[in-house]
């Protein structure tokens, strides 16, 4: 049901805190200044799907794309959201941002291994 192969795992873990870091350090430096929080926050999506898309084509010929396009998609959608509006809430340095999107990105990688294992357990029901 989940994967439990190490180099899998690592790598899907690796790789979706890195997208969070990247994209939470972009879209901080992006939207810096007095935006607006919806127009931040629809910036930081935009950006952070875009940049999350390219680093998913990158990995995803050593890990497989639709494991790690998935979670790293979500991740870069949800992590550009949040760092697009927190400068409207306050200063926030990179390395905070940095910090916050790793985690997210690990946050988001678990929910979708939950996901996963909720679809598959409940597929049978489903299909015919």
């Amino acid at each position: 049901m989940f994967e439990r192969r190490p180099f899998f795992v690592i790598g899907d873990l690796v790789c979706n805190a890195l997208a969070g870091a990247v994209v939470a350090m972009s879209v901080v430096r992006l939207v810096d200044g007095g935006w607006p929080m919806p127009v931040g926050m629809l910036v930081g999506m935009v950006a952070g799907s875009l940049l999350a898309l390219l680093l998913a084509m990158g990995v995803s010929t050593v890990l497989g794309a639709l494991e790690v396009m998935l979670p790293m998609m979500t991740t870069g959608m949800v992590v550009g959201m949040l760092a697009g509006m927190s400068p409207a809430t306050g200063n926030m340095t990179t390395g905070a941002a940095a910090t916050n999107g790793a985690l997210v990105g690990v946050v988001v990688l678990v929910g979708t291994y939950i996901l996963n294992a909720y679809v598959r357990s409940r597929g049978d029901v489903w299909t015919p």
